[in-house]
């Protein structure tokens, strides 16, 4: 049975979600921004945990950069029979610095297990809310044209009556 043949307008049997009340534009509004504040600590967490992600990328550019290079000499070394390069200590700090960075990236992408989920729910829920917003404004919308065409009407009115005075 369609809304008009039981002749109650749709925002009076309110949204999915509310026990059948209207909720109004403002309510929408409301509790879309405390569905987005929600997420926002989890969008977060997951900006740091990809800052470390980076960082170990990085760490891990940098050795095979330096071992790349030191395994170059020690090639040209033994092509032209000379006395093999040492080790760089930077190499061996680089592999220290990779090392730790892993372990870091682990416990961050540990911390972070539940966190994509948790806030792919919070984007749906969002979306959800913004789907209501716009079917509430479209339900809204017949009525507020309806004033201001009325509002409207009135205004020509007294332009007219005002006009007939002149």
């Amino acid at each position: 049975m369609h809304d008009a043949e039981r002749g109650d307008p749709p925002a009076d049997r309110g949204e999915p979600g509310t026990g059948g009340r209207a909720v109004s534009i403002a309510e929408l509004l409301a509790e879309r921004e405390r569905i987005e504040a929600e997420a926002m600590p989890l969008r977060e967490k997951l900006a740091r945990r990809d800052e470390v992600l980076a960082a170990r990328d990085r760490a891990k550019a940098l050795h095979e950069r330096l071992f790349e290079q030191h395994d170059r000499a020690a090639g040209d070394a033994i092509l032209y029979r000379r006395a093999l390069p040492p080790r760089p200590q930077e190499l061996d700090l680089a592999k220290d610095a990779w090392e730790q960075a892993e372990d870091v990236a682990r416990a961050a992408e540990l911390a972070c297990e539940g966190t994509e989920a948790a806030l792919l729910a919070k984007n749906a829920e969002a979306g959800i809310k913004a789907g209501q917003i716009r079917d509430q404004a479209n339900r809204d919308m017949p009525a507020a044209c309806i004033l201001l065409c009325e509002a409207y009407a009135a205004s020509l009115r007294r332009a007219e009556a005002d006009r007939a005075r002149f």
